[in-house]
């Protein structure tokens, strides 16, 4: 077993996994505000509310799934930044929409016919 002190190309173990954890947390907070400023008000207004409830495990799905048909580590990389990203952004939005339509008595604010 490796210790965290043995070095492979001048990188010990440990930074090498840091700089990647790093790497996957920085794709994953860049793409979560920009989907949270662009995307998701526009997907629950046109999409509604129920797809984007429905979104988050399906691409977890499809993403684990590419993962178990092509077991590498860019595949599962892609598959946890795509439903890490898709959990912050639609989380936040998913929950304040169930509760406003709530509220609204069945019918989300601002929003005719629901």
């Amino acid at each position: 077993m490796a210790s965290s002190s043995d070095t492979r190309g001048g990188v010990t173990q440990t930074v090498y996994i840091g700089e990647f954890k790093a790497q996957c947390f920085e794709w994953i907070n860049t793409l979560g505000v920009v989907m949270q400023l662009v995307v998701m008000s526009r997907l629950i207004k046109y999409a509604g509310l129920r797809t984007a409830l429905v979104l988050v495990p399906v691409v977890s799905v499809a993403g684990y799934g590419a993962a178990l048909a092509a077991p590498l580590v860019g595949v599962l990389l892609v598959a946890r930044i795509a439903e890490s990203t898709l959990d912050y952004s639609l989380s936040k939005n998913d929950a304040t929409g169930l509760v406003a339509r709530d509220v609204a008595g069945g019918q989300v604010r601002g929003q005719a016919g629901g």
